[in-house]
């Protein structure tokens, strides 16, 4: 967790904060609070499953919405 005196304005949270990746083409990046339970949940699921926590959040999310890739959007 980044800790940060917000009065001192954005330039200087931005000096103290990592550099961000270039973004991927087509890749777009949610953040998402979550309770520590459903966290744990999730990230036992994807141990079990063998496959990371991105991947399972993103077949649960496509899953939910029928989204599949080359689905119009």
């Amino acid at each position: 967790m980044v800790r940060t005196d917000y009065d001192a304005g954005p330039a200087a949270l931005a000096a103290r904060l990592p550099a961000m990746p270039r973004p991927t083409p087509g890749v777009r990046v949610l953040n998402v609070r979550l309770p520590s339970g459903l966290y744990a949940e999730l990230r036992a699921t994807a141990e079990q499953q063998g496959v990371s926590l991105n991947q399972l959040a993103v077949a649960l999310l496509a899953g939910s919405i029928g989204w599949r890739p080359g689905k119009p959007e």
